[in-house]
């Protein structure tokens, strides 16, 4: 009985340690932030957001300072991805074409993460989670053309709009995208040209994922007199229309 009573003694002593160290509090170095962290609740001067699901929003951080980030909520959920760089408790996103952003570090620790930024007189709070085993995916253009990329998931509705500029040709796309999705579809401009993939690509949950666009991927396409920036939009134009592979459809320009 006394062996038991120490053998139960010991277990219950390192479980204690366990729990201890996840919930020691860590400096934003980019190794304590690297990783997939998942928002799991917001708040706005302190008060939780209610009725609205925003755990499809996440922060990647790279050990090479990188970083891509999905805010917002539907149709206005926002997608970026850019560098990072850490000021003592401030974290500095820098992403091609826009302001940076600055978010200060409330609270770090092995599994929990906690930002917060201001705009106006708001404060803007994120609660977010480590992701152990994170599935995310990143853009291959094996075509022969240097185009614009982007990508997404279709259910009814255009969702998860990422996009990911202009990618050269023979290339692999830097930033990589967390997805809670099983199936993605890719779409892009090449000059007067705008199109998306006819069939969507399978993911492989808790891996990372190369999405392959190549010369005879199967699109739907739509054609301008003048070159169209590529958004949400007018891909959502093109749902259905003019099928061929992408190499017959640039050919045709």
């Amino acid at each position: 009985m006394k062996k038991q009573v120490f053998l139960f003694c010991i277990v219950a002593l390192l479980f204690a340690t366990s729990c201890k160290k996840e919930n020691t509090e860590l400096l934003p170095t980019i190794e304590n932030l690297s990783g997939v962290w998942q928002a799991s609740d917001y708040k706005l001067n302190g008060s939780s957001a209610t009725g609205v699901d925003f755990s499809n929003n996440y922060f990647l951080f790279g050990t090479d300072n990188s970083y891509s980030a999905r805010v917002g909520a539907g149709d206005t959920e926002d997608y970026s991805f850019g560098s990072l760089s850490i000021f003592g408790k401030n974290i500095s996103l820098a992403a091609a074409g826009s302001p940076n952003e600055t978010f200060i570090v409330e609270g770090l620790t092995k599994t929990g993460l906690n930002l917060s930024t201001k705009v106006g007189n708001d404060i803007y709070t994120t609660l977010l989670t480590k992701v152990n085993s994170p599935t995310t995916y990143r853009v291959s253009n094996k075509t022969a053309y240097t185009m614009i990329i982007s990508s997404y998931y279709y259910d009814t509705e255009m969702r998860d709009f990422s996009y990911h500029g202009t990618q050269l040709k023979g290339t692999i796309a830097t930033d990589k995208v967390f997805t809670k999705r099983s199936k993605i579809n890719l779409g892009g401009s090449y000059s007067t040209l705008t199109f998306i993939t006819l069939y969507p690509q399978t993911i492989r949950s808790g891996q990372e994922n190369i999405l392959v666009l190549s010369d005879t991927t199967s699109i739907y396409h739509s054609q301008s007199s003048q070159t169209v920036p590529l958004s949400k939009i007018n891909l959502k134009s093109i749902l259905l229309k003019d099928k061929m592979t992408l190499k017959e459809a640039i050919s045709k320009l």
